[in-house]
């Protein structure tokens, strides 16, 4: 089995180099943006009521979706959460996708500005409404409960230099009162 996986990307490679294209292959996987993200800043987003621990996973389908999973503990201390889809329509921009959340039929942008996919991500949503105002939102999510100052400040490099007024977001608490755990059964099994 190993020396048939061996000889095709042998072929693989070959073909590659005959057709003019050069590849660059190393013995790695690609990035994953999917797993758990701790929310650390958000901008327009602040839900009354969800005070802290602000969390998302995303796990993918199959068919390309993924499935959206938002968790937080409230002011009642009691686990808060919301599930969606998420998709990406054009595969010329993976990084430009949708957000459908059960209550709302219209789906949201979920643009991922940047990301260095171990650490941090910056994450960006902007509407137009009516032509006369925007809806904006945003969101710094780090692998961890606690992103170091210095790479939040390189996420937020990636609204800065894009024109993105960061002086209104929020920071998000994480603190040893936040619990992580999905309660069971959750919103997401419904998706």
């Amino acid at each position: 089995m190993i020396r048939t996986f061996k000889m095709q990307l042998t072929i693989a490679l070959l073909s590659l180099t005959l057709a003019g294209t050069t590849a660059f292959v190393t013995k790695s996987l690609c990035p994953d943006y999917v797993g758990r993200w701790y929310q650390q800043s958000e901008l327009g987003n602040h839900r009354p009521g969800i005070e802290k621990c602000v969390h998302t996973e995303y796990q993918a389908y199959p068919n390309g979706t993924l499935s959206v999973y938002n968790g937080a503990i409230g002011e009642d201390l009691e686990v808060q959460e919301i599930c969606g889809l998420a998709f990406c329509p054009d595969e010329a921009n993976p990084a430009q996708c949708q957000v459908l959340f059960p209550f709302n039929p219209i789906p949201g942008t979920y643009w991922v500005l940047d990301t260095d996919y171990e650490n941090w991500a910056a994450v960006y949503s902007c509407t137009d409404v009516l032509g006369l105002v925007k809806a904006e939102f945003a969101w710094v999510l780090a692998r961890e409960p606690v992103l170091s100052p210095e790479l939040l400040a390189t996420a937020f490099e990636a609204y800065t230099s894009r024109g993105i007024d960061i002086t209104e977001f929020e920071t998000t608490v994480h603190d040893d009162g936040c619990t992580y755990e999905k309660p069971d059964p959750t919103c997401a099994d419904e998706l």
